[in-house]
């Protein structure tokens, strides 16, 4: 259907493509889109995304793997590091969920404080941190464990308890506290 919002030189190439597939960063930055048709579909992928989140709102998470659906939909292709972080209640419904930092095709600078900042604004109790590795691979690297690692103990001092931290891509994930000891 999108594709209709497009210049007729954009609709003859791209006929045949979901509506997922013409949002995709491949498509968005191709060289047979107009200036037009980059800025309508980066509109409308903001918009779903956004539209996303909301719906999310209050939406119970009962598991790694829910967290893990759901930053998959929100980061699983993106093309460079994205770290997206739900924030929770005390009964584990969705406060919030946010991308706190995006990065380089492998590597995310984030920072627990930016997190904790928007974890006590929102007055939440838990959080579940997610990041993409756009390789494919969801095998954690040194920094991803360091990462958590400070993420727990940082939690610990505030009273927010991080649950998880999430590994994505296109089409698999990893939850940390399932794989690795670093949860106790």
């Amino acid at each position: 259907m999108l594709v209709r919002l497009l210049s007729k030189k954009a609709q003859v190439k791209f006929i045949g493509l979901n509506d997922a597939e013409l949002l995709s960063d491949d498509i968005i930055n191709s060289e047979y889109l107009t200036a037009s048709d980059k800025m309508t579909l980066a509109i409308v992928k903001e918009s779903f995304v956004n539209y996303q989140y909301e719906s999310i709102k209050k939406t119970k998470i009962s598991s790694s793997e829910d967290a893990a659906a759901f930053a998959q939909k929100i980061i699983g292709g993106e093309d460079r590091e994205h770290l997206l972080v739900l924030y929770l209640n005390s009964k584990n419904e969705v406060l919030d969920a946010r991308i706190e930092f995006i990065g380089t095709i492998n590597s995310s600078v984030a920072h627990p404080r930016e997190i904790f900042k928007s974890a006590v604004s929102l007055s939440a109790a838990r959080l579940i941190i997610a990041h993409n590795h756009p390789s494919g691979s969801c095998e954690p690297s040194q920094a991803d464990l360091h990462f958590t690692r400070r993420m727990i103990e940082a939690g610990d001092l505030m009273g927010i308890e991080t649950l998880d931290s999430i590994i994505v891509s296109r089409d698999a994930s990893l939850s940390i506290r399932e794989h690795y000891n670093l949860f106790n």
